[in-house]
């Protein structure tokens, strides 16, 4: 029995606005008056949408410094490796918001679509950012979301990579720092959550596990909250 989806890279697929909101526990409270940073945001259509009505969101991510054909190239490869795999690891997943493999297949083309027509229209919203070391400015965001980049490549992404970049998320965020999930891609909870919640606590950061409503990959379904 195959243990977990396997990609050759980091993957893009992105999900939409009301996932975020959902997976991130966001309301209006949290989403009007602040400025956003969707980190490695892929092609998630959560900036676009979120533009649309009326918040203050950027993406970013190091795929946008790839023109849109190549990202398009890109996201198809990615999602029908997905396809191929997923019915090898369909006992992973909880199957509550994708019905079968067939609507995952819908729901991630559905974000990529409004990505992918925000990302022509509006390519000043797309920052081609990478981590854990950028160019963006101290405080600059009030909030940082991070979604399906931490923890759940942690076969690829090393203790110290998952450091250094909260430690660059603390750098540019003003308020508050969102991740999810806390699961590896094998639906275990990250063996580098709890050592890195006692090195964030060291040096006087508060951190919180929240479970949310929503869970794609099974036990999926918390998100690590670090208030500044």
């Amino acid at each position: 029995m195959k243990k977990q989806l396997e990609f050759s890279e980091i993957a893009s697929l992105g999900r939409t606005f009301s996932e975020y909101c959902r997976l991130f526990a966001l309301d209006n409270k949290v989403l009007e008056g602040n400025t956003i940073l969707d980190v490695a945001s892929g092609c998630s259509s959560f900036c676009a949408e979120a533009r649309a009505k009326g918040y203050d969101i950027t993406a970013s991510d190091p795929i946008y410094d790839f023109e849109p054909s190549q990202i398009r190239e890109r996201f198809e490869m990615q999602l029908n490796s997905a396809m191929e795999q997923l019915p090898k690891v369909a006992h992973l997943y909880t199957w509550k918001d994708n019905k079968n493999v067939d609507d995952f297949r819908a729901q991630r083309q559905k974000a990529f679509d409004k990505f992918f027509d925000d990302y022509q229209a509006n390519r000043q919203r797309y920052l081609a950012t990478s981590f854990p070391k950028n160019d963006l400015k101290d405080k600059q965001f009030e909030i940082c979301l991070a979604s399906h980049f931490l923890f759940i490549w942690d076969d690829k992404l090393d203790y110290q990579f998952h450091l250094d970049t909260i430690l660059e998320l603390v750098r540019i965020t003003n308020k508050e720092i969102r991740l999810f999930p806390l699961v590896s891609m094998n639906g275990t909870r990250s063996a580098f959550l709890e050592p890195l919640i006692t090195d964030l606590e060291s040096g006087e950061l508060s951190t919180e596990i929240q479970t949310v409503d929503y869970e794609v990959i099974k036990g999926g379904n918390e998100m690590l909250r670090i208030r500044l």
